[in-house]
């Protein structure tokens, strides 16, 4: 039986973690304690005069690429703070295009990356949400003709 980690690399896998959070964290030192890439890392600024008066950091937006997904939830614990965060499966045939649209803010785009490929996943969770009781509200999407190894391994 193929371990997370065994899996990703024989499928020809990759995975992202791309989103948002009010936790002040040192990247870098996240990187060296898990087995992440931080490929982006930056607050959020929104040009707006008023945001210096609300009484919470600025959101930091980021984009990492996980190397072992059983880090994802260390990799939440340690974010999680006003945190909302996409994980990708990505083929890696597709890596530089995602990596690009992650780049440009735009979800719209990472998602139209997703669709050319059969065996894509989108996990999406939001600690934050307003619509439910609990405050986290968490979804997934994937193509209808996602390998069985892969849906195995969701």
């Amino acid at each position: 039986m193929l371990g997370e980690a065994d899996f990703i690399r024989d499928s020809k896998k990759a995975v992202f973690a791309v989103g948002s959070t009010h936790k002040e964290i040192d990247f870098t030192k996240l990187s060296r304690e898990l087995p992440i890439e931080v490929l982006y890392a930056k607050t959020m600024r929104h040009g707006a005069w008023w945001w210096w008066f609300i009484p919470l950091p600025m959101p930091i937006r980021f984009i990492m690429k996980v190397n072992d997904p059983s880090c994802i939830v260390d990799l939440v614990n340690k974010l999680n703070w006003f945190l909302l965060m996409g994980i990708y499966v990505v083929d890696t045939k597709l890596v530089s295009e995602f990596v690009a649209a992650a780049y440009s803010h735009v979800p719209l785009k990472m998602l139209r990356v997703l669709e050319s490929d059969d065996s894509s996943l989108v996990y999406v969770v939001n600690f934050d949400n307003q619509e439910c009781e609990t405050g986290i509200m968490e979804y997934w999407t994937f193509d209808a003709s996602l390998s069985k190894e892969l849906a195995l391994y969701v």
